[in-house]
């Protein structure tokens, strides 16, 4: 007659593959909570690298001197809005030298962040991000800590060019009066 496997032996054998199952299922569970934390994080790097290319950008845009003032201005808000989060619903303006320039899609709605220009210590303008739709709740209303640092940066960028370039701030017929600095 064969070797029957005693009573306690199978209950032994059960309890060594029940702990198996158990570990498996824990290590499936941590390789879960693993996965969704390098999905977020890598959302997270995909922010930040459209944050930090919106400022290469504008110091690019702002740096060109084949460029008008104008147009550096009407390209800054053109591009602005790509850096944020939900760029699809999202619209810019900026108003400086006595004029606006903003997005096709800009609106005014109750979703805006927005920043002064500072030329010489006194504001002489603004730059807005606005979402066209409502979004879910971050840290400023639907906004990134993140994408206030930004705007701040660009807004700031803008301000030391205009500082810069003390003939941009003149009306269009006057321009040439102030040398280029």
């Amino acid at each position: 007659m064969k070797n029957v496997p005693s009573k306690k032996h199978l209950m032994d054998h059960i309890g060594d593959l029940q702990k198996e199952l158990f570990d498996k299922e824990g290590l499936k569970l941590e390789v879960e909570w693993l996965e969704q934390a390098l999905r977020k994080r890598t959302r997270l790097l995909g922010e930040r690298a459209k944050e930090l290319g919106c400022i290469v950008r504008a110091l690019k845009t702002l740096r060109d001197p084949r460029l008008p003032v104008e147009q550096k201005m009407q390209e800054l808000v053109d591009f602005l809005p790509r850096a944020w989060q939900y760029p699809q619903n999202a619209g810019a303006r900026i108003q400086v030298l006595k004029r606006t320039f903003k997005t096709a899609n800009y609106s005014e709605t109750p979703w805006r962040q927005k920043c002064d220009i500072v030329v010489d210590g006194k504001p002489q303008g603004f730059a807005e991000v606005a979402y066209l739709c409502e979004k879910p709740e971050a840290e400023e209303g639907p906004f990134l800590r993140e994408e206030r640092m930004l705007l701040d940066v660009v807004c700031g960028c803008v301000g030391m060019y205009l500082e810069r370039d003390s003939g941009a701030l003149l009306p269009p017929d006057r321009a040439g009066d102030v040398p280029y600095a």
